[in-house]
C-alpha cells in the first residue's frame, strides 16, 4: 500500500533522509551570495556625438534617424531621447517579457549599424552601453597625494593596470575606470605667427597627419613570397613633431612645427569627466562580479590582487577601498541567517508547549529538511541566496509546517483510537492526501503570481515566492512520506492507550479553563451561526474600511550607511564650474557630524553601488554624482532630511538632490509628468505652468523640466556676399572655428601600448573670450600648397555678425513624440504618493487642462507601480481560476468551495487590518504579504472544512459532533497561528522598513485568520449542512407519502 510505504521500508526513509541531508549542505555550500537579486538588464544608452550641431539639429539628424531604425525592434518596450548641443543620449527600455536580453541587445546593435550609414559626415560612431542591474562589486580610488598638480595620467595608467587585473579574477563580469584622463600630444599654435603665414589650424593638423605613416603600404607578391612594404616615418616622440616642417618661406627658409607652436604631452584639458575622492583628485575603478556567484570568494581574491597591486602603487598615491559590497552582503545575509534561525527557535518553542515533546520534534522535522530541499532546488535553477530568496524561507517557516502538524495530529489520534503504526499511517495519508494537497496548491497558487509577473518588480520579489512555493511542496512531500514514517517507528504502546494523564510536555499545554471558555463559544456559533459570521467580519472589515487611509508605496528606501547626491548645474556651465560647486557642497556635507565622507564624479554618473541608482549624466559637465557614507543608517534617517534641506537652501542657484537608495526597479523621479505634443514652445511654457503648480505642493523639493531654454549660444551669421567675396563658405567658416577652438586631430604617437592622438589648437589665452572670436582670421579653403604664399585671410568680423542668442537646451522625445517630462522630487523618505496626491489637488485647483493637440501623462512612481500591479494582476486571474477549480473539485461542491472563497475575501481585509495596525504604508511588498496571508487563511478553511465533511453527523447537522471536530482541529489551526506569527517575529522586529510592511500584514492578520477558519468556516458549515438536512428530510417526507403503484 503506497500510502505507508516509507514505514514499510526504512531503507527507503534513511535513504531519502540522506539525501536531502548531504544535497541540501552541499548545495548549500556552493550557493551564490549577493545582497540583492539581479535584475535583467532591459536597459541601455545609445551615446552619439556630433561637434558643433545644436539641438534642433541633433534631433533631426541623429536622434530620429536613430529611433526610427530602433522603432523596427518589437522587443523595445519604450525610446526616450535627448538631444542636446553636440550630443545626443537615446535610453532604450526592453519589454517586461524579455528574459534573455543579449539576443535583443545584438538587434539593437545591428540597427544602429544600418542608422549609422544615413548619419551626417563627422557624426561619431552610436555607442551602445547597456546598464548593470546589479551594484557594482568593489570600487578602489587611487587618488593624487602630494604636492603640486595632480598626474591623473599616471593616476589613469595605474587604475588601467588595476583594471586589467581585477578582470582577470575569476568570476569578474566587468571593470571600469571613472574620473580616467585622456592623454594626448597637444600642438598649442601662436595664433599671430599662424595668420602671418596664411596658415590654419586644420592645415597644420594635416600636415602632421600626413607626416605620420602609419598606414598600410601595401604587399609585394610574387610566386614564392608576400612581401609587406613599410613607409618608415611613423611619429613616435613629441621632439618629432616639433621637427617637422610646415612651410617654406619665400626665402627659402623652412618653418618647423616648433618655430609656429609648442609641442607637450599631457591629459585633455578641460576634461571630459574627473572624479574626486574625499575631495582630492583621483580615479575610482570599479569592478563587478559575475550574477550568481559567491561574492565572499570572489571577494576574497579580489582584495588579494588589490593588495598586491598597493605594494607596487608610488609614494604619494592613495589607494584605498571606497566601496565594498561584500560587507553589506555579509552583514544583510548574517542578519537574515540569524532571522530565520531565531524565528525557526520561536517556532519549535510553540511546537513544543502546544504539542509536546516528541510531536513538536517530528513536526519540527519538516523545518530544516523543507529548507535543504528549498537549497537544492536554488541550486539547480542557479538562484543564489540573497535577501529576498531567504526572505522567503523564513515567511515560509509558519506555513511548512502546517502538514506536518495535521499528519502528526491525525496519526496520535488513530493511535489512541487502537490502530497500529502502520495502519494509522495508512488511514491518516488515506484520508488527509486530498485536502492537504489542495490547501497546498492553493497557497502555491497565491504565491505564483508574484514570480509570474514580468519585469523588474516582479524579478526582485519573485524569489520570495519562489521559496516559499518550494518549502510548501517539500514540507507536503515529508507530510506524506518522511514524517509519517519516522512518526510511526518512534511510537510505543503508551501512544496507543487513551487513558493517560496528560502532561504538557508530552501532550501540549491546555489551559482547562480557557478550554471550556473556548467549547461554549463555538457550542454557541454552531447554535447561532449569524454571531460566529459577524465575529469573524469585525476585523476583515475594518481592513476594508481602512485600507482608503493607507498611503501607497511602490518599494521603500534601503536601510543603508549610504545615500547618493545629484547636481544640476545650468546647462552651459564648464566642468570646472561643476567641479567647484562639488567642492563647496562636499564641505556643507562635511559639517554634519553623522557625515563620513563623500565620492563624486563629475561629468558622468558615479559607480553604481546600489543597483536601482540613478545614472543619467552622461557626458554632461553640467552634472555631477556622489555616494556619501555616514556613520549608520539610522543616521542616514534621521538627518537626511536636514542635510537635503540645507544644500538646498545653501545653493539656491543649483539643483542638488539628496536622496536615499531606493529597493525596487530603479525610478528616475518621484513625481513625473508628461506633455506631449509637436511644438518645443509650447512644450517649454505648459512644462513652466506645471514646474509652478508643483513647487506649491507640500513635500516638493526641486522640479526638473526636461525641456529648458535659456542655454546661451554664441551665433556667427554669415554675410553671404562678403563670405563669397572672400572666397569662403558657411562650412568653411564652422570648420575652421572648430579647428581652431576645439582643436583637429592631426596623427598619433604610439607610446608603449598606449596610443595618444595629437591635438592642434591655439591657446588657451586666444580661445577663452568673444573678444577672441571676433578677432579670429579666416582663410578661403582653395588655396595651394603650403609651401605656396596664398591668399590673405579677412577677419570674421568683416564677413559675419557675431552675437549671443538664447537656445533649448535640450530637445526629449518619447517613443518617437516631443514630450517635455517634469521631474519633481520630494524630502526624503516623505511618500511619492503623499506629494503626488498633493500635486493632484493643486492641479485640479489650478484648473489646469493642457491645450488642444497635447495630451498630459503621470509617469514616476505611481506608473511604474500601476504597470507592476497590472503585470501582478495579469497572472492573478486565470491562477485564482485555477485555485477556484482545485477546490471545488476537492470538496466535489460549489458550496463548500464557496465558504473557502469568501474566507479568501476576507482575509484580504485582515492584511489591510494588519498593515493599518502597524502604522505601513500599501506597497508592492505589503501586497505580497496579502498574498501570503490568503494562502494561510485558504489552509485554515480547507483543514476545518474537510474535517467537518469527515464527520457524518457533523454533515447531518448535528451541533454538538460539529463542535467535537472543530475543537479537535483547533490545536493545529492555533499552533499554526502561533507559529506563522512566531516564524515572522524577526521580521517585523528587525526585517527593516523593507520586509516590515509584508511580516506584519500576515502576521497582524493572522489572529484573524484563526477566526475565519475556527469561527466563520463553521458557522457557515453549519447553515449549509442544516439546509441539506432540512432539504434530505422533506425527499424523504415526500417518499414516504408518496403513493404505491
Amino acid at each position: 500500500m503506497w500510502s505507508n510505504l516509507f514505514y514499510r521500508n526504512p531503507r527507503l526513509t534513511a535513504l531519502t533522509l540522506g539525501l536531502i541531508i548531504v544535497a541540501g549542505w552541499l548545495a548549500f555550500t556552493s550557493l551564490g551570495r549577493q545582497e540583492d537579486p539581479a535584475l535583467t538588464r532591459r536597459f541601455a544608452t545609445i551615446i552619439t556625438f556630433l561637434q558643433g550641431a545644436d539641438a534642433l539639429r541633433m534631433e533631426s539628424l541623429v536622434s530620429e534617424p536613430i529611433e526610427d531604425a530602433l522603432r523596427e525592434v518589437p522587443e523595445i518596450k519604450e525610446l526616450n531621447s535627448e538631444s542636446r548641443a553636440g550630443v545626443s543620449l537615446i535610453r532604450v527600455e526592453l519589454r517586461d517579457e524579455v528574459m534573455v536580453p543579449d539576443q535583443i541587445w545584438s538587434k539593437v546593435r545591428n540597427k544602429l549599424i544600418e542608422a549609422e550609414a544615413i548619419l551626417p559626415p563627422g557624426t561619431s560612431k552610436p555607442d551602445l552601453q547597456d546598464r548593470s542591474s546589479t551594484a557594482v562589486t568593489i570600487v578602489v580610488g587611487l587618488a593624487w597625494d602630494q604636492e603640486g598638480p595632480p598626474q591623473v595620467d599616471i593616476l589613469t595608467r595605474l587604475g588601467e593596470d588595476l583594471e586589467n587585473r581585477l578582470l582577470n579574477v575569476p568570476g569578474t563580469r566587468e571593470a571600469d575606470i571613472h574620473g580616467e584622463a585622456i592623454e594626448e600630444v597637444l600642438v598649442t599654435l601662436d595664433a599671430v605667427a599662424v595668420s602671418s603665414l596664411n596658415l590654419t589650424t586644420a592645415e597644420v593638423a594635416n600636415a602632421i597627419r600626413l607626416a605620420d605613416s602609419k598606414v598600410s603600404a601595401g604587399l609585394l607578391r610574387n610566386a614564392t613570397n608576400d612581401l609587406s612594404i613599410e613607409v618608415v616615418g611613423e611619429l613616435e616622440t613629441v621632439a618629432q613633431i616639433g621637427d617637422l616642417p610646415i612651410k617654406q618661406r619665400p626665402d627659402g627658409q623652412i618653418v618647423r612645427i616648433r618655430d609656429i607652436a609648442t609641442v607637450s604631452k599631457g591629459t585633455r584639458d578641460p576634461p571630459r569627466s574627473l572624479a574626486l575622492i574625499r575631495g582630492k583628485r583621483g580615479v575610482m575603478v570599479a569592478a563587478e562580479m559575475e550574477a550568481g556567484g559567491r561574492i565572499d570568494l570572489w571577494s576574497a581574491r579580489a582584495m588579494e590582487v588589490i593588495e598586491e597591486f598597493g605594494e607596487e602603487v608610488p609614494r604619494g598615491i592613495e589607494m584605498r577601498i571606497v566601496f565594498d559590497q561584500n560587507i553589506y552582503t555579509s552583514a544583510r545575509l548574517g542578519e537574515l541567517g540569524s532571522n530565520m534561525l531565531l524565528g525557526a527557535g520561536v517556532v519549535l518553542g510553540v511546537l513544543l508547549i502546544t504539542l509536546g515533546w516528541k510531536s513538536a520534534l517530528l513536526v519540527g522535522m519538516a523545518l530544516p529538511l523543507s529548507v535543504l530541499m528549498v537549497f537544492i532546488f536554488f541550486n539547480i535553477i542557479g538562484m543564489p541566496l540573497h535577501q529576498t530568496s531567504m526572505v522567503g524561507i523564513i515567511v515560509s517557516l509558519g506555513l511548512l509546517i502546517d502538514n506536518a502538524i495535521v499528519v502528526v495530529d491525525d496519526f496520535n489520534a488513530c493511535r489512541k483510537a487502537g490502530a497500529s503504526p502502520g495502519e494509522a499511517i495508512s488511514e491518516t495519508i488515506s484520508h488527509l492526501f486530498v485536502p492537504l494537497f489542495a490547501s497546498t496548491l492553493t497557497t502555491a497558487l497565491a504565491f505564483a503570481p508574484i514570480f509570474l509577473a514580468p519585469g523588474g518588480a516582479g524579478e526582485f520579489v519573485g524569489p520570495l515566492a519562489i521559496g516559499v512555493i518550494v518549502a510548501i511542496s517539500s514540507s507536503f512531500f515529508l507530510a506524506m512520506t518522511v514524517i509519517p514514517a519516522v512518526a510511526g517507528y518512534v511510537s510505543s504502546e503508551d501512544d496507543g492507550r487513551d487513558g493517560r494523564a496528560p502532561v504538557w510536555w508530552r501532550d501540549g499545554y491546555v489551559n482547562r479553563d480557557l478550554a471550556d471558555l473556548y467549547r461554549r463559544s463555538i457550542r454557541l456559533i454552531l447554535r447561532v451561526p449569524v454571531i460566529g459570521i459577524a465575529v469573524a467580519m469585525v476585523l476583515p472589515v475594518i481592513g476594508f474600511l481602512m485600507a482608503g487611509t493607507l498611503e501607497e508605496q511602490f518599494f521603500p528606501a534601503n536601510d543603508r550607511d549610504m545615500f547618493q547626491v545629484q547636481l544640476f548645474m545650468p546647462p552651459q556651465a564648464s566642468i570646472e564650474e561643476t567641479r567647484s560647486m562639488v567642492e563647496q557642497i562636499r564641505e556643507e556635507l562635511n559639517a554634519h557630524e553623522s557625515i563620513v565622507d563623500s565620492y563624486w564624479v563629475v561629468g558622468d554618473p558615479a559607480p553604481r553601488v546600489f543597483y536601482s541608482m540613478t545614472n543619467s549624466g552622461e557626458g554632461n559637465t553640467a552634472f555631477a554624482q556622489a555616494f556619501v557614507r555616514t556613520v549608520s543608517w539610522e543616521a542616514t534617517l534621521e538627518d537626511l532630511p536636514e542635510i537635503q534641506n540645507d544644500i538646498r537652501n545653501a545653493f539656491p542657484n543649483a539643483t542638488i538632490l539628496a536622496t536615499p537608495f531606493e529597493q525596487g526597479p530603479p525610478v528616475d523621479a518621484p513625481v513625473e509628468v508628461r506633455v506631449v505634443g509637436p511644438d518645443l514652445n509650447v512644450l517649454r511654457e505648459e512644462g513652466e505652468k506645471i514646474r509652478a503648480i508643483m513647487h506649491r505642493t507640500p513635500g516638493i523639493t526641486y522640479t526638473i523640466a526636461k525641456l529648458a531654454g535659456g542655454q546661451p549660444k554664441l551665433t556667427v551669421v554669415p554675410n553671404e556676399d562678403e563670405a563669397k567675396n572672400a572666397g569662403l563658405q558657411a562650412v568653411d567658416i564652422a570648420r575652421q572655428l572648430d579647428a581652431t577652438f576645439e582643436g583637429a586631430i592631426g596623427g598619433s604617437v604610439v607610446e608603449a601600448t598606449e596610443e595618444l592622438p595629437v591635438r592642434v589648437r591655439i591657446g588657451d589665452d586666444d580661445r577663452s573670450t568673444v573678444a577672441d572670436i571676433r578677432s579670429e582670421y579666416i582663410l578661403p579653403s582653395q588655396r595651394g600648397p603650403i609651401t605656396a604664399g596664398g591668399m590673405p585671410g579677412v577677419p570674421l568680423t568683416a564677413i559675419a555678425d557675431i552675437g549671443l542668442e538664447p537656445e533649448l537646451a535640450g530637445i526629449t522625445r518619447r517613443n518617437g513624440e516631443r514630450t517635455n517630462t517634469i521631474q519633481a522630487f520630494v524630502v526624503p523618505f516623505v511618500l511619492p504618493a503623499e506629494a503626488l496626491a498633493g500635486f493632484r489637488a493643486e492641479l485640479e485647483k489650478a484648473g489646469y487642462a493642457p491645450p488642444r493637440g497635447y495630451r498630459f501623462e503621470f509617469g514616476g512612481d505611481a506608473e511604474q507601480r500601476s504597470e507592476a500591479l497590472g503585470s501582478f494582476l495579469a497572472f492573478a486571474g486565470p491562477l485564482l481560476v485555477i485555485m477556484a477549480a482545485s477546490i471545488i473539485l476537492s470538496f466535489n461542491s460549489f458550496r463548500y468551495a464557496g465558504i473557502v472563497f469568501a474566507v479568501a475575501f476576507l482575509s484580504v481585509g485582515l492584511a489591510l487590518w494588519g498593515v493599518w495596525l502597524f502604522g505601513h504604508p500599501l506597497g508592492f511588498v505589503a501586497i505580497v504579504g496579502t498574498m501570503g496571508l490568503v494562502g494561510l487563511a485558504i489552509n485554515g478553511a480547507i483543514i476545518v472544512l474537510s474535517a467537518l465533511r469527515a464527520d457524518d453527523a457533523a454533515r447531518a447537522g448535528d451541533a454538538e459532533a460539529a463542535e467535537d471536530v472543530v475543537v479537535a482541529a483547533s490545536r493545529h489551526i492555533i499552533s499554526t497561528t502561533l507559529t506563522t506569527i512566531g516564524g515572522f517575529l524577526p521580521l517585523i522586529m528587525f526585517g527593516g522598513r523593507f520586509w516590515q510592511p509584508m511580516a506584519t500584514g500576515i502576521a497582524g492578520g493572522v489572529g484573524g485568520s484563526a477566526i475565519l477558519a475556527l469561527y466563520f468556516t463553521p458557522a457557515l458549515f453549519m447553515i449549509i449542512a442544516r439546509r441539506e438536512a432540512r432539504r434530505d428530510e422533506r425527499k424523504r417526507s415526500r417518499a414516504g407519502f408518496a403513493p404505491a403503484e
